[in-house]
């Protein structure tokens, strides 16, 4: 882990990776990147269904 993020706080997701049994969603944070592990993120106004 490099950083927290707050409950609630809104990324956008741009691509996924695959890796140790789960799956790593490409996220923006404030402009930074990073990774966050899918099943820690709830989507909203999604463009595409899951």
């Amino acid at each position: 882990m490099i950083a927290r993020m707050p409950g609630g706080t809104e990324v956008n997701s741009s691509g996924c990776v695959q890796g140790w049994g789960t799956n790593w969603r490409r996220v923006d944070i404030g402009g930074r990147p990073g990774y966050v592990n899918e099943v820690a993120l709830n989507r909203s106004g999604a463009l595409f269904a899951p």
